[in-house]
């Protein structure tokens, strides 16, 4: 059997919310998140910006963002394990996996 541990490389960029305030929707784990989401928009703090970009950037942990071509690469083995839920990063749609 074959483990594998999504987890964020701080050597690239990672994301916080547009306004910076907290994301609320832990309350509603272990329920479809899907219906009723409003999609988060996201962007690189500034702080990041001079790191490199990648398909898979940091926001929360256990609860990893992906480019669309890093969901199209993963989705047929991710799909029964939770849902890709639409966001977007600096105005790019992109996914959050919860």
């Amino acid at each position: 059997m074959k483990i594998y541990l999504l987890d964020h490389d701080f050597r690239y960029q990672s994301l916080v919310t547009v306004d910076e305030k907290p994301v609320h929707f832990m309350n509603r784990i272990g329920q479809p998140l899907s219906r009723g989401w409003t999609p988060l928009h996201l962007k690189v703090p500034e702080k990041k910006k001079e790191l490199p970009p990648s398909d898979f950037p940091g926001f929360l942990p256990n609860a990893p963002v992906f480019s669309r071509r890093a969901k199209e690469l993963f989705q047929n083995i991710l799909h029964a394990l939770g849902e890709f839920l639409p966001v977007t990063v600096n105005q790019n749609p992109s996914y959050f996996f919860v």
